[in-house]
This record gives C-alpha cells, structure tokens and sequence, in this order.
C-alpha cells in the first residue's frame, strides 16, 4: 500500500508540473495561448461525410432466373449524414436490357430521405424466354441512377489591420477560422499571403470546387456560386451569381470576382450563355477575386476601424444536384 501511495503522489506531482509550464508557455506567448504556440494556424470545423447517399446491399433474387420467370432487384439508399436531409431524391432503372421491367413498377421520384435514415428501393421484373435466348445461357445489365439535391457552404475568416500596426504585436496574432461545405461538392477558399492584411493592400484570394463524393456534378454553372463578403451587421457585398466582373473588364481598382469558364456562342458566333464548370481531376479552375480598399465594394474606411478588422468570405451554391450510379447483373438461363 505504501508503494502505491508513493507512486500515485509522484504521479500528481508531475501532473501539476507539467500544467504549471503550459500555464507559464500560454502565459508568454503573445497574442492568445495555444493557437500563438502553434503559429496562429487557426481552426477548421470538422467535416461531415462527404457523401449524403450511400447505395448498400444491392441484391438479385434469385441470381440466376430460369427463362420467363420473375426476379426482384433491390437496393437500399442510407442517408449518412445526423442532422441533414436529402431532398429531391429521385431513382431510375433506365436500361434493363433483355429483361422486362413490371408495368408497375414505380419509380422513386422527388422524395426526402431523412437524416439517417434507410429507403428500401425494389422492382419486379421478367427474365426473357426461351425464344429471345436462342438456347444460350445470357443476362442481363441492370442500369440504375439515384439523384438528389443539396446545399454547400463554405466560410473564412480574413483580418486587416492598421497601416502602422506592427505584425509582431499582439494585435497581428490572429487564428483565421474555416468552416467547410458539408457533403459531395466541397468550396475551397484560398487567401493569397500572411494574415492580417495590411489596410491599403489588394487582397487576392481563390475559390475552388471539388467532387469530394463518389457520384458525379452535372449542369453546375459559375452563377450557381455565390460569393459574398460580410463587413459585419448589415453590410454585405455580393462578386458572384449575377455580380461577376465581364471577362473584357480590368480590374481598376474594382472589387470583384472572375470566373474562369468562357461562353457559348450562338448561331450568329456571338458569346451567349456562360459554360457549365469542367471538373478535371475532380476539381474546377479557380474563380479568382480581388478586394480593393476603395470604392463601393471594398474595405473602405468606411468598414475598416483600427487596429484590427475582421471581414468574412462566405461562399455558397444552393440546391446542386448529385448522381450517383451503378449497374447490376443477373444471369438467365433456358429451360428444357
């Protein structure tokens, strides 16, 4: 007993060491305890899965049909995310091939699957006969696509500060937070350089989507993507949707965004509807933007108060639409 006792007040010693130097490091360190420690990285909320729908336990019954017999093919669609929905959930068997889908077999079409939980999706169908066989062992593809809409939003911090404000001070030890889109398609916000910025200063910085899921992003054009920056209350800007700066205009000193897709040109060769985004390598260009200090858009003096100012990049692309795919197989075989 004796021993023990001995070993549990050691280990209480250190334990209170050990919080004694983390309370004096926190203590020295300019500019806000452990996220000065680590450099002032600052935070990234955790993110959900990145897909919503998953497809499980697809299953053929029976596997191998005898000719002209029935056969079901299931599938189940489980929401992974806790707190979300899916909606506009539609389901399609679109080519069976020799087989024959029952005349009432209804298809899945705009629906909500809620947050975790399970939708069971079947069909009845007919193996073909022995005529359409020709006495030979055949199957049949089973194509299916399952779609569903949902939201992306992605947020990040920026910091300005005075024009005299030096960055080893403690007022320059900021921790720019991130909070990322949740599901499939993700927003990436790069800034360009070392935060805070230096009022007076162009700021640059990046926007990137990326297919982070394992379906497909069709039909996503760069004015789906809005792209607003919050000088705090009331007084917001909006540089994307329908605010984008014309591909032929300089940037003089205008706060705004870029996309980076061209335009489709009509019968008479003239620039028409903006390009849906190319996703190479499971992302897109950049949408590139430029926040001046002047004018009506910027961080003007206006919004900017010393020493330190706090803006935000929000960025968000509503009710998108992601399909998944998949085929099955199931082997038929005549009869004597």
């Amino acid at each position: 007993m004796r021993t023990l006792s001995k070993r549990k007040g050691n280990e209480i010693l250190v334990f209170v060491l050990l919080l004694s130097a983390v309370v004096l490091v926190s203590g020295c360190v300019e500019g806000g305890g452990f996220d000065a420690i680590w450099g002032g990285v600052g935070t990234e909320e955790v993110e959900e899965p990145d897909n919503v729908l998953v497809i499980e336990n697809e299953r053929v019954e029976p596997s191998v049909v005898n000719a002209g017999n029935l056969f079901d093919f299931s599938f189940e669609l489980k929401n992974l995310f806790e707190r979300e929905s899916a909606e506009g959930v539609t389901v399609r068997l679109y080519d069976t091939g020799m087989c024959e889908l029952d005349s009432d077999a209804k298809q899945i079409d705009d629906e909500v699957i809620f947050e975790e939980a399970t939708r069971v999706v079947e069909w009845s169908l007919t193996a073909p006969g022995n005529k359409e066989l020709g006495g030979m062992t055949r199957s049949c593809a089973l194509y299916y696509d399952v779609e569903y809409e949902f939201d992306a939003h992605s947020r990040s911090d920026l910091y300005v500060m005075g024009e005299d404000v030096s960055r080893d001070s403690t007022v320059a030890q900021v921790s720019p937070s991130t909070s990322k889109s949740r599901g499939p398609l993700k927003i990436d916000i790069h800034t360009s350089g070392k935060q805070p910025f230096r009022n007076g200063t162009v700021i640059p910085f990046q926007i990137k989507l990326r297919n982070a899921g394992e379906g497909e992003l069709s039909d996503l054009n760069p004015y789906d993507v809005n792209i607003t920056v919050n000088y705090g209350g009331d007084d917001s800007v909006e540089l994307g949707g329908d605010e984008y700066l014309d591909e032929d205009e300089d940037w003089n000193g205008n706060t705004g965004c870029r996309h980076p897709m061209g335009y489709e040109s009509n019968d008479d060769n003239e620039n028409n509807e903006v390009r849906d985004f190319q996703f190479i390598n499971d992302e897109t260009p950049p949408i590139s933007c430029r926040l001046y200090p002047k004018g009506d858009k910027g961080y003007s003096e206006d919004r900017f108060e010393e020493p330190l100012s706090s803006f935000q990049i929000e960025v968000d692309v509503e009710d998108y639409s992601y399909k998944l795919s998949g085929v099955s197989t199931v082997t038929v075989q005549p009869t004597l």
